[in-house]
């Protein structure tokens, strides 16, 4: 049976918007996806930006250590992965090594990250970077596998007209836990422009950082806290115990005897003349 024109017609009419239905599903498989989050795609791309820019806010920072000062404790990383002093780390050591009745600031260590110069809170030295590097070259040289180090501080920044380092922040005295003093400071006089010194009486290590150029410095004081500086070449050998003895113990002198006769005794004149007996 053949079709006439109209029928062709129409049955063209029918055809032609179903096979471009079909074509319209092949190309967008969800349409309905894409209409209820017509802003996916930039939501995506703005969250990887963020992650990507929150890896690059968290550097690359060495293992910490546990600093322990007049009771307060923490456990911070100081240096970066380079060997640089890490920011946080140096706001955290300085208020632990703040001076004594300093109160501790209220704020966090965001905030107060975000004060410049040379103080990061009233009171509270900002501690010199290069002190900071050099204490954790001191520590990392001692880093047992598995452990972190346990430092302590004796005394850091406080005034007086004899603590020039400790008072611009740039002198510490120190104990690590399990490690003589005097091998610190072995170490500590392996590194340049520092002053090493060691404290045996008070079984302390004192560091301290000098200007460019001027060299290795250290000392030995024997002296007790409070007391004037006792400078020696070397550590004095301890005197060895005495030996027991079997001698009996000398006795004391013996009493004078008023029974025995007493000495005889010159008078001598006036006018110092002496012509004897």
């Amino acid at each position: 049976m053949l079709l006439d024109a109209r029928s062709l017609v129409v049955i063209a009419l029918c055809v032609v918007p179903s096979l471009a239905s079909a074509d319209e599903g092949m190309t967008h498989p969800h349409p309905s996806h894409a209409a209820s989050d017509p802003h996916g795609s930039d939501r995506g791309g703005a969250r990887r930006a963020k992650e990507e820019k929150g890896r690059e806010a968290r550097p690359c920072v060495k293992p910490p250590v546990e600093v322990v000062a007049a009771g307060e404790a923490a456990t911070v990383s100081l240096a970066r992965c380079d060997g640089a002093a890490y920011r946080a780390g140096v706001d955290e050591l300085s208020i632990l090594a703040r001076p004594a009745g300093v109160e501790k600031p209220t704020q966090s260590l965001a905030e107060l990250g975000k004060v410049r110069g040379p103080e990061i809170a009233p009171g509270i030295k900002r501690m010199d970077v290069r002190l900071v590097e050099r204490m954790e070259l001191v520590l990392d040289h001692f880093r047992q596998a598995g452990a972190t180090p346990r430092v302590e501080i004796v005394s850091a920044v406080r005034a007086g007209p004899k603590s020039a380092f400790h008072g611009a922040g740039r002198a510490i005295d120190f104990r690590v836990a399990g490690v003589d003093s005097q091998a610190v400071v072995n170490y500590c006089k392996t590194l340049p422009d520092t002053g090493c010194g060691l404290y045996p009486t008070g079984g302390f290590a004192h560091l301290d950082v000098r200007s460019p150029g001027t060299g290795k410095v250290s000392w030995i004081d024997m002296s007790r806290p409070g007391q004037h500086p006792h400078y020696v070449a070397s550590i004095p050998a301890a005197r060895p115990a005495a030996p027991p003895s079997s001698d009996l113990p000398t006795l004391p002198p013996a009493k004078h005897d008023s029974s025995e006769p007493a000495a005889a005794m010159v008078a001598v004149p006036a006018d110092g003349s002496f012509h004897g007996m």
